[in-house]
């Protein structure tokens, strides 16, 4: 492998890394905003509940 290479490699697995450690960071985040959501549909049920749970919900048809 030269020189090149070695960098090319370097750099993806870098850019790999912090592509998990983004994702992972965005999954705790949407966790935390489902869960808000959750809890502000609780205090308002009046309103549309929020799309996450909207999904949960059996269709009717």
């Amino acid at each position: 492998m030269s020189a090149a290479d070695r960098h090319v490699q370097t750099r993806l697995d870098t850019l790999n890394e912090q592509t998990a450690r983004t994702n992972a960071l965005l999954g705790r985040l949407l966790q935390q905003v489902e869960y808000q959501s959750e809890l502000a549909y609780r205090v308002t049920p009046d309103s549309p509940p929020p799309p996450h749970l909207a999904r949960r919900q059996p269709a009717t048809s």
